[in-house]
């Protein structure tokens, strides 16, 4: 009774001022809050029977097409259709375990299964099956990021072959690339080709013999040389990556150098990398460059206590960063293993899943974010990658964790994890596969099957 007296003995104002307070001081306490979700759930009765999602692609009529560890499945809003291999019918898929599903702009959609790859034409609803060989037992990274040209030619990497395929003629051509052997070779090649920009019909590739320029018109390659020795830096330097500014340069990463090449003389300057980077005792077995909007070169080390390296392509130096200060400690960077780059211009590195850093261009400064348990905008645990929509959202999937969105100004984040059905519970855990379209983003997961996030009516809906 003290306590109530005393209450409504305080005027009014000071009455409103401590509800503010405590209203204030338990928001943080309470569930991250979702936006306005309206679920459906769609079960085994629409056809989506496997919740093992590996894969996501769409395809140019705009349905999306569910990879998974037992089928394929296409979903056009309102059923799924399943497709499956047949012993039987050399028009079903190789396999049922699909690793990867991209669709083209011509409405093909191409299926990497664990035995093969198949194409399906979206026009006359048919699958064909391509018998490629594979020298051993592959993933999406060795088919080679699937790769499609400005005139619409698909490209499929597999081993030291190239495998083109033509709309206009529908029809798929070998090309071989270049090979030489090399007995020191401890790791698989890694080949890559990407289209000389503004100049369409041209293409830079790598292999472990090195970089060539290959011309569609004549089918041939050019050896682009490296202090007079076209393969040189195959035989001592492995390359590990080939990107290109946005003036079309080409740039190669191996694990020494950082070469930039003159397009018109087809030569080379080569960029030592910094000697903090290399000084590591671990052995060099997987690096990556990202150029970001300002033609600056990053150069990682994968799953290493190694920084991150930085190269400036106006002022030609390197910046060395293997740790920050933070409110008077001392931050590493370190076990980086993928860079995102947003429409500000601040470039993000995911850490080992176990925490993320964003380096802000504008201010060059550092900082680490983490899950917090008592902080409902902090990340919500391990993370997995990162993933921009075509909204331009930048999102961070978890590993049994639910699904993170960066919100800016200031940085927070908002986890999508559990929904309510009714008096069921609905969970978007372990996030695996993602793709865009202009309306939502699509979700696959390990064990929940497909979650849509629709950005404009603020629609989440689970299919599985």
């Amino acid at each position: 009774m003290f306590l109530v007296y005393e209450w409504l003995s305080l005027p009014v104002m000071y009455r409103l001022i401590i509800l503010i307070l405590l209203v204030a001081a338990l928001i943080p306490l309470c569930p991250a809050q979702q936006d306005d979700i309206k679920i459906t759930r769609i079960g085994v009765e629409e056809g989506l029977t496997q919740s093992q999602v590996t894969s996501l692609g769409q395809d140019s009529d705009g349905f999306i097409w569910i990879g998974t560890i037992d089928g394929l499945y296409r979903y056009d809003g309102f059923t799924f259709k399943a497709f499956r291999h047949n012993p039987f019918d050399s028009a079903s898929l190789q396999s049922n375990h699909i690793t990867a599903v991209y669709g083209d702009r011509h409405g093909m959609v191409w299926i990497l299964t664990a035995e093969g790859l198949s194409m399906f034409n979206t026009a006359t609803e048919r699958m064909r099956r391509y018998n490629i060989s594979f020298p051993f037992r592959y993933t999406p990274d060795y088919f080679g990021k699937y790769y499609e040209d400005s005139v619409g030619r698909v490209w499929i990497n597999v081993g030291t072959e190239l495998y083109v395929y033509e709309h206009a003629h529908d029809s798929m051509q070998r090309i071989k690339v270049p090979q030489r052997k090399r007995k020191d070779l401890r790791f698989n090649p890694r080949k890559q080709i990407i289209e000389a920009k503004n100049h369409p019909g041209e293409y830079y590739v790598t292999n472990d013999s090195g970089l060539f320029m290959f011309r569609w018109n004549s089918k041939r390659f050019t050896p682009m040389k490296f202090h007079g020795d076209e393969y040189s830096i195959s035989q001592t330097l492995p390359i590990f990556m080939l990107v290109q500014d946005s003036r079309g340069t080409p740039i190669v990463l191996t694990n020494k150098t950082l070469n930039v090449l003159n397009r018109l003389t087809g030569i080379p300057k080569q960029y030592a990398l910094p000697d903090e980077f290399l000084s590591r005792s671990e052995p060099i077995s997987n690096m990556h460059a990202f150029v970001d909007n300002t033609d600056k070169v990053w150069v990682l080390r994968s799953w290493t206590e190694t920084g991150i390296a930085c190269f400036d392509l106006q002022t030609l130096t390197w910046t060395y960063t293997d740790h920050f200060m933070e409110h008077g400690k001392r931050v590493p960077i370190r076990s980086l293993s993928s860079v995102l780059q947003n429409e500000n211009g601040d470039i993000w590195l995911n850490s080992e899943g176990k925490e993320i850093f964003r380096f802000s261009q504008r201010t060059a400064t550092w900082k680490k974010y983490e899950h917090e348990p008592l902080n409902p905008h902090s990340l919500s645990g391990n993370t997995t990658d990162f993933f921009s929509d075509n909204a331009g959202i930048n999102w961070v999937g978890t590993n049994g964790n639910g699904l993170n969105k960066i919100e800016y100004q200031p940085v927070k984040f908002r986890s999508y994890r559990e929904f309510q059905d009714g008096v069921r519970s609905i969970q978007l855990n372990d996030t695996r596969a993602f793709s865009a379209n202009t309306k939502a983003l699509w979700v696959g997961t390990l064990n929940d099957g497909l979650v849509r996030l629709d950005q404009t009516m603020n629609v989440r809906e689970r299919y599985s």
